[in-house]
This record gives structure tokens, C-alpha cells and sequence, in this order.
């Protein structure tokens, strides 16, 4: 018969194992403040708050088991995970080699180092950890999925279409697979495969779920002869100036078109051919039959690359604009250069998207500030950006405000070129069919797909990539090149 010990000892494991982990914490306090260094109770304890999301507590409990010696290979490897979650990845990676030179049969210590490996840009050795955790297991459904993402991460996503596919055989309703799968497609330019898989944004983000206009959802299922139709932008700016090029093919085969969108896109929105209306949110809407959120046109359509959109412009700067910004920039005594190196802070990937301001001053300023006038076309600057720009006279900060895109595209379209990184600007730049150069990071969104310098979405771009992540210096220089070797238009 079991002692009381050995009988709380069980009960506190069956709590584990079901998921109660505030009540393993609760049982293995109640033993810790009699026996304070009791391992059962430390270490049952450290993995509860790894698991409800207390990393710190965590690493406090067995840093205490280990002080004791020699400790067992489930918590080294639960120590090296906490340090994983707190982001020391350093420490996390010396963790992680420790407990798998004495557990080197454990899957999942291998996924998780391959995970620290992956968030420090390792990831050719994060690769090699991968294949280790899938050869130990090869049903490892978490190392397949991170497999297949690290390989589109790696700019190989023809072979992430085939390592999604892995997973999908095993579980065809994966979720994350799947958008992942399409994600890797339309980056390997195998739109027609991508563009389904897509819909899943929305259990993904939520942002412009249609399920909150009552009306149905257009996914090109029925003709739109005779039909009210309202397009709705979803996510940012750039998106909708992409794909707003659907909406006069919509009024072309016989819908009447209305647009939803952020009221810093209304008038630019508003120079669209065949539309019926532009409306902010809070306006009141027509009457309409059919809607559609704007990723979900190329769907709508069937995009393939060969049916792809790609006549430009299909957007315009208003007349009162163009005639505002002629006289606040007055007469070009050189071609105008507009530059945009950052995009919205608060988009996910804005680290690897934006160049710092100096990455780009050293690179392309010296040599070329007098054979060019430069202009900020940065709508909002930071503290530090600000500074950098008052004490670099070759590039002009504008005379006005940017109040909304239609000011924007006005200035575009008094420049010769326009140099943006994966931002709004490089996207209007294009739907203006200017000369648009676009700076890309190393693994940029799935739009600019992968290895190519041109882009079939617009014509006019020109696209330079990092050779290797984080290297804006070399983008910077491949484009202080081009513009030694680039003849400006006639005047």
C-alpha cells in the first residue's frame, strides 16, 4: 500500500498528465515549503510554469535542481527550452548542446535547437537539427512544419511546397500547413496553388474578416453581370494599391464597383477607372449583393502568371495634387530621386523589411548627392531619422505634409525614380507605372517571390535583393551603382 507521499507524489504526476498545471504548482508548493530542495517537486514544478507560460519561475526551479548535481536529462532540456522562451538564445544554445550530448535520442530537444538556431539566423545549422529530430522521428509533425517553413525562410520554396506536402499526407486538415503551403506556392510563382490555401488568413489574423458584411462572399463562383459589388481593404496600404488593379476588371465584366478602404487611400482610390464610389469606414454604404476583401481577388480571377494584371498605371495622382506639388517643389534642376526606407513600425516584419538610415546615406549619398536631388518621401520619421535627415542636406525634406497617398503619389510622380524598400510607396510607385527601385531583405514577402530583379506585378519595378539577411549595406551598394549607370528620362 502506498505511503502519503508516494500517493501525492501520483496524484500530482495524473495532474501533470491531464493539463491541471496551476494545480501541480498549488501540490508542489505545499511540499516545497516543508522541504524546499525536494527534486520531484522542483522539477514538477519548473515544467508547470514553462508550460503556463512563466519561463522565468521556470528557470529559477531548475537552476536550483542543478546546483544540487547531476541533474537528469529532462531538466537540462526543460532549462534550455525556458532560456529559449525568454529569448537569451545564447545561453539557450549552450543549454541545448548540453542536454543533448547526454540525450541525443531526444526529437524534440533537436526541434527546439533548431528553433533557437532559426530566431539567431543560423539556418543552414537549423536545417541539419531538423533532419536530425525527423531521422529520430519521422512523423515529427512540429519538426515538419518547421522544416518546411525554414526552407521557404531559406529562399527555396519549391522545396517547401514539397516538405508541406510531407505534413499534409499525414494530416490533411494541418492549418498551418496549409497557408504555409500556399504562402511557399505563390512565392515559387505557382499562383494558381497558392491563391486557395490563402482564405486561411483569417483564422490566422481576423483583420477583414468578411463574415462582418451580411452580404455573400465573392470568390468568382457567379457571374457579376448586374451585380453590386463591394471590394473592402483588409490589411495594409500596400496590399490594397497592389490589388486594387482587380476592381475595373470587376466593372468590366458588368458589376457596379464600390471600394471600402482607410480614409488616407480615398482619393487615391478615387482615381480608379469604372468605379461607382469610395468610402471610408463610419460612411454609409449602397445597397450592394456581393463582397470581397481585397487578397481575395486574384482568387476571384484565377490569377495565374500568365493571366496576371499587369497594365499600369491603373492608379493616378488627383490634377489638384499634381498641381500643388509642382509649385511647393518647384523647378528640377537635377532628377529627383525620391527615397523611402522604412515602412509602418508596427507591421510584423518590419525589422527585416526597413533599412536603417544610415545603411543607406553611407551606400548611396556619397558621390552621387550632387548628380541628384534627393527627396524624403518618408511620411512619418522617427526621433533619430529626423536628426540624421537635419544634418544631411543632400536629401530634401518636403515643404508640405503627406497628408494622405493622393499627396504621395502627386510627389511620385514629379520624380524620375523612386527608391523604396517592400513599403505602400514602392507599391504606388508601381500602380503609378513610375520607375520604381525596391529594396528587399534577404526573405521578403511571398509578392516579390524569389532570385528574380524584375516583378510581373508592375512592369516598371526593378528589384535588389540582400545577398544575405540583414545585409542592407550591399543592397545599398548595388543600388549606388545602378544610379551611376542609370540615364535619367529627357526633360
Amino acid at each position: 500500500m502506498q505511503d502519503g507521499a508516494e500517493a501525492e507524489r501520483q496524484a500530482i504526476l495524473a495532474a501533470y498528465r491531464a493539463g491541471a498545471l496551476a494545480d501541480v504548482e498549488r501540490r508542489c508548493g505545499l511540499i516545497l515549503a516543508s522541504r524546499p530542495d525536494d527534486p520531484f517537486a522542483l522539477h514538477l514544478s519548473a515544467d508547470a510554469r514553462l508550460r503556463l507560460g512563466r519561463p522565468d519561475g521556470a528557470l529559477d526551479f531548475y537552476d536550483r535542481l542543478i546546483a544540487h548535481g547531476s541533474p537528469p536529462p529532462p531538466v537540462l532540456m526543460g532549462r534550455a527550452e525556458a532560456l529559449a522562451v525568454l529569448g537569451r538564445f545564447a545561453e539557450a544554445r549552450a543549454a541545448f548542446d548540453q542536454a543533448l550530448a547526454v540525450s541525443p535520442g531526444s526529437a524534440r530537444g533537436w526541434r527546439n535547437l533548431a528553433g533557437v538556431l532559426m530566431a539567431q539566423g543560423n539556418l543552414d545549422p537549423a536545417l541539419t537539427a531538423l533532419d536530425r529530430a525527423l531521422s529520430l522521428k519521422p512523423d515529427y509533425a512540429d519538426a515538419l512544419l518547421a522544416r518546411a517553413q525554414l526552407l521557404d525562410r531559406m529562399g527555396r520554396p519549391k522545396e517547401a511546397v514539397s516538405a508541406f506536402d510531407r505534413l499534409l499526407e499525414l494530416a490533411p486538415g494541418h492549418e498551418a500547413a496549409r497557408y504555409g503551403r500556399a504562402v511557399a506556392a505563390l512565392r515559387a510563382g505557382r499562383l494558381e496553388e497558392g491563391w486557395p490555401d490563402l482564405e486561411l488568413r483569417w483564422k490566422r489574423t481576423g483583420a477583414g474578416n468578411p463574415s462582418r458584411y451580411p452580404k455573400p462572399l465573392w470568390l468568382g463562383q457567379t457571374p457579376l453581370r448586374g451585380k453590386r459589388l463591394l471590394i473592402h481593404q483588409e490589411q495594409g496600404f500596400g496590399d490594397l494599391i497592389q490589388l486594387a488593379r482587380y476592381a475595373p476588371l470587376a466593372a468590366a465584366a458588368g458589376a457596379s464597383v464600390y471600394l471600402q478602404v482607410r480614409a488616407p487611400a480615398k482619393a487615391l482610390m478615387e482615381t480608379l477607372k469604372g468605379i461607382g464610389g469610395v468610402f471610408a469606414p463610419g460612411e454609409v454604404l449602397p445597397d450592394i449583393d456581393l463582397q470581397t476583401p481585397v487578397f481575395s481577388l486574384p482568387l476571384a480571377f484565377g490569377t495565374t502568371l500568365a493571366t496576371l494584371p499587369a497594365e499600369v498605371p491603373y492608379l493616378a495622382a488627383p490634377p489638384e495634387r499634381l498641381a500643388l506639388w509642382q509649385e511647393r517643389l518647384g523647378p528640377a534642376t537635377r532628377p529627383r530621386v525620391g527615397l523611402a526606407w522604412a515602412g509602418n513600425p508596427e507591421q510584423a516584419d518590419d525589422h527585416n523589411r526597413s533599412m536603417p538610415l544610415a545603411a543607406l546615406l553611407k551606400g548611396v549619398l556619397p558621390g552621387l548627392g550632387d548628380r541628384f536631388e534627393f527627396i524624403s518621401l518618408q511620411k512619418d520619421l522617427s526621433p533619430e531619422d529626423g536628426a540624421q535627415l537635419a544634418r544631411t542636406p543632400a536629401i530634401r525634406t518636403l515643404g508640405g505634409p503627406l497628408n494622405d497617398f493622393a499627396d504621395t503619389a502627386a510627389v511620385i510622380a514629379h520624380c524620375d525614380l523612386t527608391i523604396s524598400v517592400c513599403t505602400s510607396t514602392a507599391h504606388l510607385a508601381g500602380a503609378l507605372g513610375r520607375p520604381v527601385w525596391v529594396m528587399l531583405s534577404h526573405h521578403p514577402d511571398f509578392r516579390w517571390m524569389t532570385a528574380r530583379t524584375d516583378s510581373p506585378w508592375y512592369p516598371s519595378a526593378r528589384l535588389f535583393r540582400q545577398p544575405a539577411p540583414g545585409d542592407w549595406e550591399a543592397v545599398a551598394a548595388q543600388v549606388a551603382q545602378g544610379l551611376r549607370d542609370w540615364k535619367p528620362p529627357s526633360p
